[in-house]
């Protein structure tokens, strides 16, 4: 996954909500990266956008 630290690939990720942000984050440079970029399965795609919605409630 290609965030904005140098043009590296990252591994250390975080999970946090954000408006109109997807929920995962670099946790080197803060950078969002796409949910449909992390090699995660569908159900738990939507089980963190499921929670990151509940949390802007």
């Amino acid at each position: 996954m290609n965030c904005c630290c140098d043009s590296e690939e990252t591994n250390d990720l975080k999970i946090e909500g954000d408006v109109g942000a997807d929920p995962i984050w670099c946790n080197r440079c803060g950078g969002n990266l796409d949910l449909e970029d992390v090699p995660i399965s569908d159900r738990l795609a939507e089980e963190l956008l499921s929670w990151a919605t509940w949390r802007m409630d």
